[in-house]
C-alpha cells in the first residue's frame, strides 16, 4: 500500500484523534475513533505516523491522495533543473574552429549558463592525451580572461575527455 495508513490498515492500538473540523479528540482506541469517523462519514487517516502516539485525522482519503498529488505536481514544476550545455571538440581542432566554438561558449556563458566541453580524441595516445589536455587548458584559461557580462555567469569548470 502507497501513501498514508488509512482505516483498518493503521497498526497502533491508540491514535490521537484530531476530528473534521481540526480540533483535538485526545488520545483514544484505533477501533473507536474508526467508529466515529465512520458515523460522520468520513476516513481515518493516519498523519503523523512517527508520533507518540500517532495522530490520525478524519478526512476524506480520496480527496486527501487527490491534494497530496496535486501539491507534489506543483513543487516539480516550480522545480528547477540544472542543465549544462557541452561544446565537443576533438584534439586535431583547425584555430578558425576553435574560435567559432569558444564565440559559442562565451554566447552561453554571457546568458548565465553553466558550460562544459567534451574533447573526443580517435586514438589512445600520448599525443593525443596532451593535446586535449592542452586544449582544455587554452579553453578554461581563455573563458577566465573575459569578465563575465552577467554576475551569474561562471567559468568553464567541467572537462571531460571521451574515447570512441
Amino acid at each position: 500500500m502507497t501513501g498514508p495508513r488509512y482505516n483498518e490498515f493503521i497498526q497502533a492500538q491508540k491514535v490521537r484523534v484530531i476530528d473534521e473540523n481540526g480540533e483535538n479528540l485526545g488520545v483514544m482506541y484505533t477501533r473507536e475513533a474508526f467508529e466515529q469517523a465512520q458515523e460522520v462519514g468520513l476516513d481515518l487517516v493516519e498523519i503523523s505516523p512517527n508520533a507518540d502516539p500517532p495522530v490520525a485525522k478524519f478526512l476524506d482519503i480520496g480527496r486527501f491522495k487527490y491534494e497530496a498529488q496535486k501539491k507534489a505536481a506543483e513543487q516539480r514544476k516550480k522545480q528547477k533543473t540544472q542543465e549544462i550545455k557541452e561544446i565537443k571538440m576533438r584534439p586535431n581542432i583547425d584555430d578558425h574552429d576553435y574560435d567559432t566554438k569558444m564565440k559559442k561558449v562565451f554566447e552561453f556563458l554571457e546568458e548565465g549558463e553553466r558550460k562544459g566541453t567534451r574533447s573526443r580524441s580517435r586514438c589512445a595516445s600520448a599525443v593525443a592525451r596532451w593535446r586535449m589536455a592542452n586544449l582544455a587548458w587554452q579553453c578554461s584559461a581563455e573563458s577566465r580572461s573575459r569578465p563575465p557580462k552577467w554576475p551569474r555567469s561562471r567559468p568553464i569548470r567541467a572537462w571531460r575527455a571521451v574515447r570512441c
